[in-house]
This record gives structure tokens, sequence and C-alpha cells, in this order.
């Protein structure tokens, strides 16, 4: 039994409830009108029992906490991604499942927020349960989708069709996490082959000349304006942008000062397949060697979802970058990978490690959005075969 023994009114000057007693024991309402479970485990079974009658018009029993909604629910919410909210009304339950644009979850590839969201309605539209879906346009708030689950005699009871409509989702998440993202790893593994060696180009070299130059605070030289083939640049800490086509013919090794980087613009020009890449590839020539930054920020998840940064880095770092001659580099970036190669050669040959390396990655993403087409697929057919069947058991 719920009982209201206090109110209160809000803005508006609505009379809402302040203060509850279920079962002789009182609780407080935060925000009024709202008992939060998350706060109060000992109520969780006195609201299970409960009839939806027995609730009182004005009231929500919210939780946002996932291990309390897998008590509440009596099913784990693992590989659910987003922020989860369940609310209990006396007329109906309404689960949510929320993705905030200001954290990195289920971004664009492999597997994107839009299609997730896509995929769960269409789960409920199976499960044959109501739903609503909320698309951010301003880019600062929140995908969302509301499932509706409609009362029955008692809350235990009605939250039987959301523990079924969870594990649907969970399912879903296992299928394009688990069970075919795991098989890209073998598939990279059989079909790249080494590195082999192009033809070298002998072009004329090109003429290097430091025209400024200085020791910082820890005796580094840093070179702050170079001339190559005649033509000056200003550096910034030794750091320089310079397009690939006035440079091709640089030798690695004439690069002047340890901590000089040359980040070569205009590579597109003649490595098309890097517009395909699901990132941004930037690639630093260094004194006898490149680094090549892999930047995947706003793009594939790095908090949560089937297949984040780390995944794809490691799935790198393991399969593509060893046999292609490159190594593992700290690039500082949380939302990057960063690989480098030692090398003494003119930049128009060393860039054909870049091209290889490239053309690796696309064809590992290619291959990783095909498996998790798959796996829905899969899961769908799946869950509509069972659903066909316990719909002819129960008619």
């Amino acid at each position: 039994m719920v009982k209201p023994i206090e109110y209160t009114y809000d803005e508006k000057g609505n009379k809402v409830i302040k203060k509850v007693k279920i079962n002789n024991t009182i609780y407080v309402c935060e925000p009024p009108g709202v008992v939060r479970v998350d706060n109060h485990p000992d109520i969780i079974q006195k609201i299970l029992k409960l009839k939806f009658s027995e609730i009182p018009k004005g009231l929500v029993f919210l939780s946002i906490d996932r291990a309390t909604i897998g008590t509440i629910v009596r099913e784990s919410v693992e590989y659910i991604y987003g922020d989860l909210y369940l609310n209990i009304y006396n007329s109906r339950t309404l689960f949510s499942i929320v993705i905030p644009n200001t954290k990195y979850d289920l971004q664009e590839k492999p597997y994107s927020r839009k299609r997730y969201l896509e995929d769960l309605a269409k789960i409920a539209k199976i499960l044959n349960i109501k739903y609503s879906i909320n698309y951010d346009t301003t880019g600062y708030e929140s995908d969302a989708i509301t499932f509706l689950i409609p009362p029955q005699e008692t809350v235990e009871r009605s939250l039987m069709t959301l523990k079924e409509l969870i594990n649907a989702v969970k399912n879903l998440g296992i299928k394009v996490k688990g069970e075919k993202t795991a098989e890209i790893k073998n598939i990279i593994d059989a079909k790249l082959r080494p590195w082999a060696t192009p033809q070298r180009i002998e072009p004329p070299r090109a003429t290097v000349r430091v025209l400024k130059k200085r020791i910082d605070n820890y005796g580094e030289v840093i070179v702050d304006e170079i001339e190559i083939n005649g033509k000056k640049y200003e550096g910034y800490y030794g750091n320089y942008t310079i397009p690939y086509e006035e440079i091709a013919n640089l030798h690695l090794a004439d690069i002047p000062g340890s901590l000089t980087e040359i980040y070569i613009e205009n590579l597109e020009s003649i490595i098309p397949i890097l517009n395909k890449l699901w990132g941004g590839l930037f690639v630093y020539a260094v004194r006898n060697g490149i680094i090549v930054e892999y930047r995947l920020k706003y793009i594939v998840p790095s908090a949560a979802g089937p297949y984040t940064i780390d995944d794809h880095c490691s799935l790198i770092e393991g399969c593509i970058a060893p046999k292609l001659g490159f190594e593992p580099e700290d690039v500082g970036g949380e939302c990057s990978c960063g690989f480098s190669i030692e090398i003494s050669d003119y930049l128009c040959n060393v860039i054909e490690h870049v091209k290889a390396f490239a053309k690796a990655i696309h064809y590992c993403e290619e291959e990783l959005e095909r498996a998790i087409e798959e796996a829905r697929t899969m899961f769908f057919k799946e869950l509509k075969s069972w659903r066909k069947k316990v719909s002819s058991k129960t008619s």
C-alpha cells in the first residue's frame, strides 16, 4: 500500500507528493513526486508486489542505475549502450535508452547510433511494444528511444514484458560485438600479406638549408625556419606543414634537428583511399623515419559500443602494423592510435609504406562493417523465428 503523507507545491502551484509511506516505511520524494529507487534498495521488492492501482497519481518510481534496473527487471543490462531510465507510474511503465552527444558512445562507425536506435525500434515492433524515438537536431543533446510497457495486474507481471525487451536488446549487442567482430582478426591475419618492397625511385635530391634555429630550455635544438628546394618554410616549435608535392624528393636523412616534424599535406592526391577510411590518417616526416597518427574521434566510440577505438587500435597494432613494418608510437591522443617506421630514404619511396598501410586499414574496416551487417541480419532472423514460435504456442 502506498500512501501520500505530505504534499508540497511546484513552481506552477500544482500540489505534488513530498513524502509517501509504503508498508509502514516513509520515503522522501526527491524531487517532489519522484521516489528514487536507486537511493532505497529496500523498496524494490515492495514495488514489484504493488498493483498499479495502488500507486497514487502524480507519483513515479524512478531508477537510472544500471545495476538497480537489472535487479528490478531480473535481467542483466550488459551490452545495452547508452544511459538507462526506468519510470513506473500508476498507468504505465516507461523504459528509455538515451545516448548523449556529450559521450563518445556509438558514434558513426562501424555501428552508428542512428542505426542502433532503428534496430531497437525494429525489436519493439517484433515484440509488439509501443515506442517513440527522439533524434537530436542541435548536436548538444541526446538521441533517445522510449518504450511504453502497458500495465498488468502487478508491477512484477508488467515487467515481464520489459524483461523480454531487455533480453532481446542485449542479444543484439552480443551478436554485433562478440560473435562477429571477433572473427575479423583471423580474417585479416590470414589475408594480409607481408610488406613487399616496390621498385625504388632515385629522384634529384632535395636541397635543405636551416635558416633559423635556437636552443630551448632543455638544451634541444629547435629549427624555426628551413629552406627546401629553394622555398622557405616557417615552423612552430619545430613543427611544419608542407604539401607532399613540394617535398617528394626530400631524403629523410636530411631533415634537420631531431625534434623537427613535417606534417605532409595533400596525400589524398596520391593516396585516394585515404578518403575512404573511417578516420583521418596524418603522416609526419621526421629524421630517418615517419610517424602515422590515425584519428578516430567522433567516428568510432571511445566509451561504449560494440566496437571501440581501443578495439580498432588493438586490431591494427596486432594484425596490420607488424606485417607492414610499423611499430606502435605514443602520439598522446585519447582518440587516436599512432605508428612509426624507421627508414632512411626519399619521401616518394617511403610514402609507399603509407599507401600499403592505408589499403590494409580500409580492407579491415570494410570487413568489420560487413561482419556487423551479417550479425544484425542473423539476429533479426532468429528473433522473428522465436517470436513466431511463441505466438503459435499461445494462440
